[in-house]
C-alpha cells in the first residue's frame, strides 16, 4: 500500500508537470497560429491529465492522513482518469506509429519543406526521441489512473466499513 501511494505521488506530479507544459503551449500555440480550435482540443485533453492528476494528489492525501475527500473528487477521479485513459492509449499508438513509420513522416516533412531548414538535424534521431517520449507519457498515464482507480476502490470500501 505503501509503495503504490509513493508511486502515485511521484506520477501524478510528474504526468500533472507535463500536461501543464502540454496545455500552456498547446494553447499559446493556438494563439500565435490562429487555430483556436487545436489549442482548444489540447487544453481539455491534457487538462483531463491535470484534472485526474490533481484529484489523485487529493485522495492520496486523504489516504495518508485521514483527510475527509470532497463529494466531488471520487467522480472527478473515475471520469478524468477514463478520458486519460484514452489519451494514454492514444499516445502509446501514435508513439508506436511514429516509431514504425518515421522514414516516411521524414519524407513527407522534406516534399513539404525546403530541406535546407532541415540540413543540419537528423530528424530520424529526432523523431525517434518524440516517438518513446510519447510511449512513455502514455504508459506513465495509464499505470497512474489504474493505481488511482484502485485505491479509490480502497478508499470507498474502507469508508463504507
Amino acid at each position: 500500500m505503501k509503495s503504490a501511494l509513493r508511486l502515485t505521488g511521484v506520477l501524478s506530479w510528474i504526468n500533472l508537470a507535463i500536461a501543464c507544459f502540454f496545455v500552456f503551449f498547446g494553447f499559446m500555440g493556438s494563439m500565435i497560429m490562429g487555430n483556436i480550435g487545436m489549442g482548444l482540443i489540447a487544453v481539455v485533453f491534457f487538462g483531463a491529465i491535470g484534472l485526474h492528476s490533481y484529484a489523485a494528489l487529493q485522495l492520496r492525501k486523504s489516504i495518508l492522513y485521514g483527510y475527509e475527500l470532497d463529494r466531488k473528487t471520487p467522480g472527478g477521479i473515475q471520469i478524468m482518469g477514463f478520458i486519460s485513459m484514452f489519451i494514454a492509449f492514444v499516445s502509446i499508438t501514435n508513439g508506436f506509429t511514429l516509431l514504425r513509420h518515421t522514414d516516411e513522416v521524414i519524407k513527407e516533412l522534406e516534399k513539404n519543406f525546403s530541406s535546407q531548414l532541415y540540413q543540419n538535424i537528423d530528424l530520424s534521431v529526432l523523431y525517434m526521441g518524440v516517438g518513446y517520449f510519447v510511449i512513455v507519457f502514455g504508459l506513465l498515464v495509464l499505470i497512474n489512473v489504474l493505481i488511482n482507480l484502485s485505491l479509490l476502490r480502497w478508499y470507498r470500501n474502507r469508508q463504507n466499513n
